[in-house]
Formats: C-alpha cells, structure tokens, sequence
C-alpha cells in the first residue's frame, strides 16, 4: 500500500464525525494541499458499542462515508484520500465492531486501546490521586491488553502504541517504558506474526510528552524484528493540527 512508510500521508485523522474532532473532511483536505501533503485518511473514532466513551458521540457510519465521498469528488485529483476508521477497545466486545467492517467499505482501519478493562479511558481518567505505583499497576494492564489485541486480526496498524503515557506525563507521573522492553518485544513479534503494522502517532508531540508514541526505540526494534508496516499520523482533531513535525524524518 502506498501510504505504508509514507511521511507524505498523514493516516490518523479525525473530522466533526468524532466526539473530539472538528470540521468536515474538506476543511482538511484544503490544509493538507496548503502544507503539501500527498494524501491523508479520515478515521474517526468508533469504540467497542459505537459510542465514544464519555462524550457519548454515537458514531454516524452514513454521514461518515457520505463526507468522505464528497471530499473524494472534490479533492481527489489532487490528494489520495483514504476512507478509514479507528476502532477502540475490540478486544471487549468484538461483535459491534465486526459488523461495522463487514458492512462499510473501509481502506484502512486502525486498532487502539483507549481504556482498559473496568476503567475509563486515560484521557478521561482523574490523576489526582492517582500514585505512581497505581499508574504502573494501569500500564502493566495496558500492555496485556496490547498483546491480546495484537492477536485480533481485523485491522492494518496498531494505534499509538503506549497511548497512556500521554497522560502520566501530563499529570508528571513519569515511567520508564524501556523497563518493559521484553512485553513490548512480545507485542510486536505477535503483530509482525500478523501481517499487522504500527503508527508513529504525533499527537503526543503538541502535549507535555513532546514525543511520538511510540517512541523511536519501540520503532526500531519492530524493524530489528522484521516489521516493514508503518504508517504515519498527526491524530488531528482540527485542520490545523495536520502534519508532522519539520525535520523529524531526516
């Protein structure tokens, strides 16, 4: 595919269609032509019943496909346009989403997992009184749920990987992720088992973080272990967090 090991396509976008996102596929498509990007993907959330976690946004699959082939009409010739979707915590409850993808004509799919079992979504979650020793506990959970996902065998690529650490360091609970070098090691031989890739997410770069997710180290190692699927994603939820970073890909 094209838009594998491509930082001229921005692959992890979301539109109005999400509960977080902002304005229609063609507000975007005009930012990607201003900042010279190739092609992007619309992937707008939708989590284990449909709904996107708190905000209670129930997604709209006709209205999504129908803004998807107008931007299509109107900027295809200029941009490559991909119809996708980014699928949240399938490992809870496949059946919901198992029937989205047989039913919508999907180019690419993401897989992530936002929340873990019995818990709200990181981006949710209060750290108030959240310790670092409960933090970790949390992590160690996440990753788990990493492996169980990476054996589910329904999308492209894995969604910003280490997805709570966004929020640890928001709230300057700090963990050190190579200490779980050999889980991680795990996950990714199970998703190169898989045919399945990984994204390099860049929404964690405009917060506290100030680094992709996952970090250059976890990349590597998927290549050291034979992984050739990556893609690329700003995680924009309004036109003018498209892109990447200048100079990060020399």
């Amino acid at each position: 595919m094209i838009y594998f090991n491509n930082p001229k396509y921005d692959m992890h976008v979301h539109t109005e269609i999400s509960g977080d996102g902002a304005m229609t596929p063609c507000d975007f498509c005009e930012q990607a032509l201003k900042i010279g990007l190739d092609g992007l993907c619309f992937t707008d959330h939708f989590d284990d019943y449909g709904v996107w976690e708190d905000d209670g946004t129930v997604y709209d699959r006709q209205k999504a496909l129908a803004q998807f082939l107008e931007a299509k009409e109107r900027y295809g010739r200029k941009l490559n346009i991909f119809f996708g979707v980014e699928l949240g915590q399938s490992i809870h409850d496949d059946s919901v989403q198992l029937e989205l993808l047989k039913e919508m004509p999907y180019d690419f799919v993401i897989s992530s997992i936002h929340n873990i079992r019995g818990e709200k979504d990181f981006y949710w979650m209060d750290f108030s009184g959240v310790s670092r020793e409960h933090a970790i506990s949390l992590y160690e959970r996440y990753l788990d749920e990493l492996y169980e996902l990476a054996g589910w065998c329904h999308y492209d690529v894995m969604g910003h990987i280490n997805y709570p650490l966004r929020y640890f360091y928001e709230n300057d609970i700090l963990i050190d992720e190579r200490d779980y070098e050999e889980q991680m090691r795990a996950i990714l031989k199970r998703l190169i088992e898989n045919d399945i890739g990984i994204e390099v997410n860049f929404r964690s770069m405009r917060m506290k973080m100030a680094a992709p997710q996952p970090a250059p180290w976890v990349v590597h190692l998927y290549k050291e272990l034979g992984g050739t699927k990556i893609t690329y994603g700003s995680d924009a939820h309004k036109p003018e967090q498209l892109g990447f970073p200048k100079n990060f890909f020399s």
